[in-house]
C-alpha cells in the first residue's frame, strides 16, 4: 500500500443498506520503508529528515545483522534498538527537544557515522472545558507544529529540505475526529487544502507554510449543536518521504 494512503471503508449488512463509512490514513510500516528505501551511496549509512518523540527512526546501511551492537545517540542520549538486519536498524525515539538534533551511530562501541535529524513536536490545543453551553457557540482549537526545517530561499545555495516531496504533497497531515457529532459540528479550518470527511477535519502542513523558525500554527473552529460535553480526537501522520532514510550520514573516525 503506498505511503500516506487515504482509504475509504464501507460497512454494509448483506446486500442491504449501507451502515457506515469512514476514511483512514494508512502510514507505511518500518519494514516497508526499509525494503523500499534506495541503497545509500557507496555503501554508506542514511537516515530520515524528520522524527517524532515517541516514534521510530530507521537507519539503513551495511549493518552486520548480528554482533555489531548498534547504538544510536540523539544529542548524546541513546535510543532503544528495536531490531537490526543486514540492511537496516530501527530505533525507538524517547522524548527530545524540537529542531535540528545531532545524531551519532556507534557500532561495536565505536563511532561509525554521524549526522542530524529534525525532531518535530506537535502540540494540540482545545478549550480547557470541552463543553457546549448553547447552540451556535463558537469553539476554537488547533495545533502548533515545531521543529520543522525552514524551506531554503530561492537564492540559497543549499537545496530545499523538501525536494523529495511532490508538488502539493504535505510534510504531514493533522487530523481532528469529532467524537460527539450530536454536540458539536462543522469542524473547519481556512488552512490551504484542508478538507472534511463527514464530521472529521484534515489539515495538511505544506512546505510554504513553514516559517524561518520552523513553526506552523494551525487554527480551526467548530459550532455548538446542543448542550453537553464533546470530544475531538487529534493526531498526526508524517509523509513517508520525510521519515524514509534518504539523508546520507557522514562517516566518523575513532
Amino acid at each position: 500500500m503506498p505511503p500516506l494512503t487515504f482509504v475509504r471503508l464501507f460497512l454494509k449488512q448483506g446486500i442491504g443498506a449501507e451502515l457506515t463509512r469512514t476514511a483512514l490514513i494508512v502510514p507505511p510500516s518500518p519494514i516497508e520503508r526499509a525494503s523500499s528505501a534506495p541503497p545509500p551511496a557507496k555503501g554508506g549509512f542514511a537516515g530520515p529528515l524528520l522524527v517524532q518523540p515517541g516514534g521510530t527512526m530507521l537507519i539503513t546501511g551495511p549493518f552486520a545483522g548480528d554482533g555489531d551492537d548498534p547504538e544510536l545517540l540523539l544529542r548524546g542520549s541513546p535510543a532503544l534498538l528495536v531490531w537490526e538486519s543486514s540492511r537496516a536498524a530501527l530505533f525507538a525515539i524517547a522524548e527530545a527537544g524540537a529542531g535540528s538534533t545531532p545524531t551519532e551511530l556507534h557500532l561495536r562501541g565505536k563511532p561509525a557515522t554521524a549526522g542530524s535529524v529534525f525532531v518535530v513536536l506537535v502540540r494540540f490545543h482545545f478549550p480547557e472545558q470541552q463543553k457546549v453551553s448553547e447552540r451556535g457557540e463558537d469553539i476554537s482549537f488547533g495545533a502548533v507544529v515545531q521543529g520543522l526545517p525552514a524551506p531554503a530561499g530561492s537564492s540559497a545555495a543549499a537545496p530545499s529540505p523538501y525536494r523529495n516531496l511532490a508538488v502539493d504533497q504535505p510534510i504531514l497531515v493533522l487530523f481532528f475526529k469529532n467524537r460527539a457529532p450530536s454536540v458539536v459540528t462543522d469542524l473547519w479550518s481556512k488552512s490551504r487544502r484542508s478538507w472534511k470527511d463527514k464530521e472529521d477535519l484534515y489539515v495538511p502542513v505544506l512546505p510554504e507554510m513553514v516559517g524561518a523558525d520552523g513553526v506552523v500554527s494551525i487554527k480551526a473552529t467548530a459550532k455548538g449543536k446542543s448542550r453537553g460535553d464533546f470530544l475531538i480526537e487529534a493526531g498526526v501522520v508524517v509523509s513517508d518521504e520525510m521519515t524514509a532514510p534518504r539523508q546520507p550520514l557522514s562517516p566518523t573516525s575513532g
